[in-house]
């Protein structure tokens, strides 16, 4: 539905990360579970979930939701954690860059109203149609999709994000393919400079109060210094 990035994202945390070593390790379809509860400590205070899932939130709604994110992103794309499993990144590559609704439907996201009701079944459909919106206005071209990025809490600030990154970046280099990514807190936007993307849009949401979504691409090679 949305990529989500997590505030692990000051700039000096993008340049820690020049020093700071990981190997990702690749995510399975049964990694759902532990991947989704990572990602529900790392967002529960902070945008998207601010935003989908105002106060009083309960933690089994954002659970659902990352589980709904991960089952789609790791059927259709590709997933990475770090050897201590503290980060994850997960991607959809050029061929599922943008979401169906057989997609959505095999990995459960359509039970949402029974989960939520009407009102935040609602804000989620006007939430994802305006971010998707963005991302076919900004990377209309075969591209990787950022979809989630999050960092549990304890390890955010130190750079782990940005090197759990930098290799499937270079790899996309050698590919020679663009990466979109898109996110709503303008705190990430200095850390995905930081490793080369540029600000294509920003936009505020409509329907939701003061917040914005920021599109952001990256060309190929395309460093923070280029």
């Amino acid at each position: 539905m949305n990529a989500l990035h997590n505030p692990d994202s000051a700039v000096a945390s993008a340049a820690q990360s020049t020093n700071y070593l990981v190997i990702p390790d690749p995510l399975k379809l049964c990694d759902v579970d532990g991947s989704a509860n990572l990602l529900t400590d790392a967002f529960f205070g902070a945008p998207p979930v601010t935003i989908l899932f105002p106060a009083p939130r309960l933690r089994q709604q954002v659970k659902f939701f990352m589980t709904c994110n991960c089952r789609y992103a790791l059927r259709y794309g590709e997933g990475y954690a770090t050897t201590e499993k503290d980060a994850i990144a997960l991607w959809l590559t050029p061929r599922h860059a943008s979401l169906t609704w057989r997609g959505m439907w095999r990995t459960g996201m359509f039970a949402a109203p029974l989960r939520y009701g009407v009102r935040t079944t609602l804000r989620l459909i006007s939430f994802a149609l305006q971010i998707e919106a963005m991302h076919q206005r900004v990377a209309p071209m075969p591209h990787y999709y950022l979809f989630i990025a999050g960092v549990a809490p304890g390890q955010q600030g130190k750079g782990v994000n940005a090197a759990l990154l930098r290799p499937m970046l270079a790899r996309m280099d050698n590919e020679n393919m663009p990466t979109y990514l898109e996110t709503q807190s303008v705190d990430n936007v200095a850390l995905y400079e930081q490793l080369g993307f540029r600000v294509m849009e920003n936009k505020p949401l409509q329907g939701f109060a003061d917040f914005q979504n920021w599109g952001m691409l990256r060309l190929p090679n395309q460093g923070a210094n280029d």
